[in-house]
């Protein structure tokens, strides 16, 4: 008579849910990514790296959903299963030496996890995949010692990561802090733009990036191809309302632009740089704008914004300094005790 187990895991339908959405989406937005950088005259990148690197995580979600064991416990053993019902492994009950749990969380959950230990091997279980988790647990765990040294170590090892990550972060924001102090005193300088003119050929208006931020494109006749951008400290100090209402497609606009750019772009005087070639090629940044009216942009209004955004710059990346220094130095001398 073939033996029955006496616990079959059950799985968490809405992981597979996760992984399965996760991972197509991931794997869409890879495409998508990698596609538009691929549409300009050169690579971009920045738009195959990050296509990359959703690639991988949409790879790594689908395949995720092959690896999530099945878990049978019978009397005397723990068997190991695949999604096919081939048998992985075989984990002898009486082989367990000792156990550890975690607790973790995140900002969505929190979760435990089973790590059990043979003389010659290890085995984790998640409360995260297994509804059942308690009774698997409680099961496998019987009459066995917790190694609660193991756990110790665990936590040390966890708060020195963070305590690295919060340094790391800390270093970063001392070199932005330093970064916006480097600059204070630069200016825009009119030598270091060319003025050029062209027809609108497609609607302007206000648009919102990443964190609410705002920025207006602008396409001309005379440029094909290219994206004239005002973001940034440029847009704080573009009179952006009364451009949109005032300029319609077939107006006829001035930009200012890095003398560079024009040079290398757009009248391919000087030849382009990799990073001209691969990092938004088709982008050039304004500093400088008007039309037959009123000018909405200027050198000055623009050296006058960038001013303030230094000096915010300056305290809010040292006080994030201090911020996270302060959470590492706190973390280390707490996981010592």
């Amino acid at each position: 008579m073939k033996e029955e187990p006496e616990i079959i895991s059950e799985k968490y339908l809405s992981i597979f849910i996760i992984l399965v959405i996760g991972g197509l989406g991931s794997s869409a937005i890879a495409f998508y990514l990698i596609n538009a950088s691929l549409s300009d005259d050169y690579p971009q990148i920045w738009g195959l790296v990050l296509g990359a690197l959703f690639g991988l995580f949409g790879l790594y979600g689908l395949i995720a959903v092959f690896l999530i064991d099945n878990l049978e416990v019978y009397r005397d053993r723990l068997v190991l299963k695949s999604i096919t019902g081939k048998t992985k492994k075989v984990i002898y009950l009486s082989e367990i030496v000792t156990w550890t749990e975690i607790e973790k969380e995140n900002k969505h959950q929190k979760w435990k996890d089973l790590t059990i230990y043979t003389v010659s091997n290890k085995y984790k279980i998640s409360s995260s995949l297994y509804s059942n988790y308690s009774e698997i647990r409680n099961r496998l765990i019987k009459g066995k010692p917790r190694d609660l040294e193991i756990e110790k170590i665990w936590h040390k090892r966890n708060n020195l990561y963070w305590a690295i990550g919060a340094f790391i972060m800390g270093g970063l924001c001392f070199w932005s802090a330093y970064h916006f102090y480097a600059d204070k005193d630069s200016t825009l300088s009119s030598d270091s733009l060319t003025t050029i003119t062209g027809e609108i050929t497609s609607p302007v208006e206000i648009s919102s990036g990443a964190k609410s931020s705002r920025y207006i494109q602008i396409e001309l006749k005379e440029y094909p191809g290219f994206s004239f951008d005002i973001n940034g400290v440029a847009y704080a100090a573009t009179d952006a309302d009364e451009f949109v209402s005032r300029v319609k497609v077939g107006d006829r606009v001035s930009l200012s632009i890095p003398t560079d750019q024009y040079r290398k772009k757009l009248t391919k005087e000087e030849e382009l740089g990799f990073w001209d070639k691969t990092v938004n090629y088709s982008f050039i940044q304004v500093y400088g704008l008007q039309d037959n009216h009123q000018s909405y942009l200027s050198t000055y209004a623009y050296g006058e914004e960038k001013k303030d955004d230094d000096k915010v710059g300056i305290w809010a990346f040292s006080l994030l300094c201090v911020f996270f220094s302060g959470i590492g130095i706190y973390v280390l001398l707490t996981s010592q005790k």
